[in-house]
């Protein structure tokens, strides 16, 4: 039996549409015409690796940041009992533009939505993996209390819907704005449901649940507005991370951190830095509205508050209670920082999104009113109380909830 290796790579631009290869139209070349996945052969003492890099570079002249994705026997290039070939893919993020490419190997080029990717028959039997891939995006969950972003929204949902699987969003009631939004999302074929008071993150878990998809990105909807309008390309790689752990936190780096007006990052360095110890990291940001969750994991989260009411449907247990009960349940869990968490308040009833000089004034603004004051402490004494009543919610319950 004579092993073989092969490489693909599964480019994408911050958009979420792939970068395809059309193959030369030669009478002597296998599918001939067909578009592909860009990669090549391993060559003699190379890993697959090393194959993967040198390919994007005689191909397209490209070196970017490659994560690798999955290996398996590939029936187009195996003859059995004879020769057994095995595909490696990785995935990457191109952020050049197509026009500075240079391609080398085939006929042309081009990105496709995941819509028409998956509708095209790739050589070699590659539509099932592209398929694969596709099918293993996020979910993208929502709460939105409507403060002017639905232009905002509009303009960048087509990005959004190829960078997730699909879109859900508990709308705040009776908000004004709310019927047409409503109309907005069934014009759009988005899922919603309303709440009220603060279970907004909680209707939002629940109803991603009813979909279909192994992952959840949770995103406070100003944030996200923000997000994918600013840092497109930060969004991207976060929603890959996602579906890495059963529990990704998601904060903000430093320079997002001091963009905020003090009430909220004075009022929250205590809670961050205490629960902080319990992962034994320095102090994590655990209040970036922003998470990561796998599907039993969201199961598990919502089948433990409900029975033993950790958070009663308060959307602060996501903060760190949530975070708490999934390291003491033994889930996988990470940490990621982003830039794009920067003070999202100040892009309010806005066409685009705020610059620094905005979200400075509005902090020292904010900072000035003692109310202001008032309400964070005590949102951070609420993080406070629901992540020290899932410490201490007994460990064989939470076990019990995990089976």
């Amino acid at each position: 039996m004579e092993y073989r290796n092969v490489v693909g790579a599964i480019l994408l631009n911050e958009r979420g549409e792939i970068l395809l290869q059309q193959r030369d139209d030669k009478p002597d070349l296998r599918y001939a015409g067909y578009w592909t996945f860009f990669g090549g052969a391993v060559e003699t003492g190379e890993s697959p690796d090393e194959a993967i890099v040198r390919e994007l570079i005689e191909e397209l002249e490209l070196s970017i940041p490659l994560q690798f994705w999955q290996s398996y026997v590939c029936p187009a290039r195996t003859v059995a009992g004879e020769v057994q070939t095995t595909n490696h893919l990785y995935i990457g993020l191109v952020t050049q533009d197509l026009t500075t490419l240079t391609l080398h190997e085939g006929q042309t080029m081009r990105y496709f939505t995941p819509e028409e990717a998956q509708s095209l028959t790739l050589a070699f039997m590659q539509s099932p993996r592209l398929e694969a891939y596709f099918r293993q995006r996020p979910i993208l969950a929502c709460t939105w209390m409507p403060r002017g972003e639905l232009n905002r929204l509009t303009r960048y949902l087509p990005s959004l819907k190829n960078i997730y699987r699909g879109i859900v969003v508990a709308l705040k009631a009776n908000e004004p704005g709310q019927k047409k939004i409503e109309q907005w999302f069934s014009d759009h074929g988005i899922q919603w449901v309303l709440y009220d008071e603060w279970s907004g993150r909680h209707a939002v878990i629940e109803l991603a649940l009813q979909t279909e998809g192994e992952s959840i990105h949770y995103v406070d909807m100003d944030r996200l507005v923000r997000w994918v309008e600013l840092y497109p390309a930060e969004l991207w790689r976060v929603a890959r991370t996602v579906t890495l752990y059963d529990s990704l936190i998601i904060g903000r780096s430093r320079a997002a951190y001091d963009t905020h007006s003090p009430t909220l990052t004075d009022t929250e360095a205590l809670p961050n830095r205490f629960f902080s110890y319990f992962f034994s990291t320095d102090a994590m940001d655990f209040s970036a509205g922003s998470r990561g969750l796998s599907r039993r994991t969201a199961q598990f989260l919502l089948s433990v508050d409900q029975q033993v009411g950790i958070g009663q449907r308060n959307s602060l247990a996501m903060d760190v209670a949530w975070a708490i009960l999934a390291l003491r349940a033994g889930l996988s869990w990470g940490y990621l920082e982003t830039d794009a968490l920067d003070w999202e308040t100040a892009d309010r009833f806005r066409d685009q999104a705020a610059g620094r000089d905005e979200q400075r004034a509005l902090a020292q603004q904010d900072a000035a009113n003692v109310e202001n004051w008032k309400r964070r402490v005590k949102v951070a004494q609420e993080i406070t109380t629901l992540g020290l009543a899932a410490l201490k919610q007994p460990i064989d319950q939470v076990n019990r909830e995990k089976a």
